[in-house]
């Protein structure tokens, strides 16, 4: 009776176990159906084979291998928590009774057939074209003439696995070699034969190590899941390279960066404003930051972390950081204004809001202005932006304008020879305008014939007007002392000259 009870048990529990094997219900026992049954402790094929809705048991069989193998390599790790247990699992989405079981593969799915779930058609059908991308047949074959010894294994590993894994070592380094000599070497040497002052020789030989490293992963990528390494190990490899894509790519566009500011540089060498020359490392600095920035995001993208809440986060403070930071934020963009409009360059002379001096700094917060008592003053460039910027240094005439005041007793035609000869000074001076001024007698006061001189001097700046003005007034002064020309003083120095010569007469009489 005893073993009669022994017997009913053992049979009762194969039964169980019998439906537990078939239970296909849900996406979730579907699932672990096909992979359960074929992991090497529980090696079971035929049974796995059931989760695909083939009457033909040996095409299923092999379908149910070449899926798990091709999920292995890749590093697909199927996360069951988020298998659906129910039956009536519906997606409404897709308004059908289907589950993906990547969220970014649409192509490896499960569906509901006859009240219950098996791998679609339209996996079965690509299941073979999977496999071959990652297994040819030429290497199919070349694993069954390997000896039998290779298949041993060594710390829980399959010993040609081993020698696989030094092999791509071993050919990744000299790949890396290769490939970074060809850049630093020949594509160099063929650009500086291009152009002989290349300006980005350093930048690319910078960019040479993590562009070979990018290549070489690339290229050696597409070997690894020939090793046919476990889940846990190709998932850890794959989630390595999905990395290193975004992070070399990175710092390949960061080192790079340099050449966008080594173009603007040489643009800025060929202009006449010296402002764009403090643009350069402005913009060379924001590119940077904008390329760090963007490649974050892609880094942290490809590790598979949900940043919403990271962006949520970054707005929120940034939103508190920009209503602390407004002044900041206004002058930064005062000095783009003034770096685009380019108000005034370095050396110009300036007036604004009371200030008057030299432009001496362009900033990325404030300008510096040199005032004529050699005082510094800074403006924020959110103010200045603002206000009405008379530039005296774009002047590119300085008016120079007097008048003569010449004695009555000038004889009249020394007066228009004077003249005369002023105006042949205009024309043979170097910093002189010649189209335009005027120089004449222009009037007569209660003391004397009044002579305008309005004239231009086409210099760059106020040191060279100043050297004109003085060529001019000299020239002035000298032709006037050759035509003896008389001229008027103040009425008060004349009436004491006149009271001093009837003095002088005065006193002779009485010594006579």
């Amino acid at each position: 009776m005893k073993y009669y009870f022994i017997l009913i048990l053992v049979f009762t529990c194969n039964l169980l176990r019998a439906d537990e094997e078939q239970n296909l219900s849900t996406p979730f026992n579907t699932v672990y159906t096909h992979l359960e049954y074929l992991q090497d402790y529980n090696y079971k094929p035929e049974i796995s084979a059931n989760a695909f809705n083939i009457k033909d048991k040996r095409k299923a069989r092999d379908l149910a291998i070449q899926l798990k193998r091709y999920l292995d390599a890749k590093g697909m790790f199927v996360d069951m928590d988020r298998l659906p247990r129910v039956n009536d699992y519906y997606d409404s989405l897709r308004a059908k009774n289907v589950f993906r079981l990547f969220e970014n593969n649409k192509d490896i799915y499960v569906e509901k057939i006859n009240n219950e779930w098996y791998y679609s058609n339209h996996t079965e059908n690509l299941i073979p074209e999977f496999y071959k991308t990652i297994f040819p047949p030429g290497f199919q074959t070349l694993l069954q003439k390997m000896p039998e010894f290779m298949f041993k294994k060594f710390l829980g590993v399959e010993l040609w696995k081993l020698v696989g894994l030094l092999l791509y070592l071993i050919v990744a380094s000299l790949i890396y070699i290769i490939i970074n000599g060809i850049i630093k070497k020949y594509f160099l040497k063929i650009l500086e034969k291009i152009n002989k002052e290349i300006l980005f020789k350093e930048t690319l030989s910078k960019a040479s190590g993590p562009t070979s490293l990018l290549i070489v992963i690339i290229i050696l990528n597409n070997f690894i899941p020939y090793l046919q390494l476990s889940i846990d190990i190709s998932k850890f490899i794959n989630a390595t390279v999905n990395v290193m894509y975004p992070v070399l790519s990175t710092i390949i566009v960061y080192r790079t960066t340099d050449i966008i500011s080594s173009i603007f540089e040489k643009i800025a060498e060929k202009t006449e404003t010296t402002t764009d020359d403090q643009l350069v490392p402005l913009v060379r600095k924001s590119i940077k930051v904008v390329v760090v920035l963007i490649g974050s995001f892609y880094i942290v993208d490809s590790t598979g972390v949900d940043y919403t809440p990271l962006l949520a986060g970054v707005s929120i403070g940034g939103l508190a950081l920009a209503l602390a930071a407004q002044d900041t934020i206004k002058n930064f963009f005062g000095s783009i204004t003034i770096f685009t409009d380019k108000p005034f360059d370095l050396g110009d002379w300036i007036v604004f809001s009371g200030v008057e001096g030299t432009v001496e700094e362009v900033g990325v917060r404030s300008t510096r202005v040199r005032t004529f008592y050699n005082s510094l003053v800074s403006i924020p460039n959110g103010r200045i932006s603002d206000m009405t910027i008379d530039n005296m240094g774009r002047r590119r005439y300085r008016r120079y304008l007097t008048r003569l005041n010449l004695r009555f007793d000038n004889p009249i035609d020394k007066a228009n020879e004077f003249v005369e000869k002023l105006r042949e000074l205009v024309l043979i001076q170097d910093r002189t305008r010649k189209d335009y001024f005027e120089i004449h007698i222009n009037d007569i006061t209660d003391s004397s014939i009044q002579i305008l001189v309005y004239i231009f001097f086409e210099v760059p700046n106020w040191s060279e007007e100043l050297k004109g003005r003085q060529e001019f007034i000299v020239g002035m002064m000298t032709i006037a002392e050759s035509l003896k020309i008389k001229f008027a003083y103040p009425t008060q120095i004349v009436k004491l000259e006149e009271d001093y010569k009837q003095i002088i007469s005065k006193k002779e009489e009485l010594n006579g």
